[in-house]
């Protein structure tokens, strides 16, 4: 099971009342993954879930230092 899916699934138990499309994603190790979940009285059902194994990692981390971090820091 994808993280988002099991994020999604964690969350809408706990939340009745919050019916709807939800898109979650996990977006850090060097992956991708997002989820379309829809909830309906605290039943999450996957409407679609995909994800890239090459999105995210070293570069995501180096991206955000040098154009965020260093930045604010200077």
């Amino acid at each position: 099971m994808q993280e988002p899916v099991a994020a999604a699934m964690a969350y809408g138990v706990e939340n009745k009342g919050r019916d709807g499309f939800w898109l979650v994603f996990d977006f850090v190790c060097g992956t991708f993954d997002a989820a379309l979940v829809k909830v309906e009285e605290g039943i999450v059902k996957v409407t679609d879930s995909s994800g890239d194994n090459y999105l995210g990692g070293k570069d995501l981390d180096f991206a955000i230092v040098d154009n965020l971090v260093i930045p604010h820091i200077q």
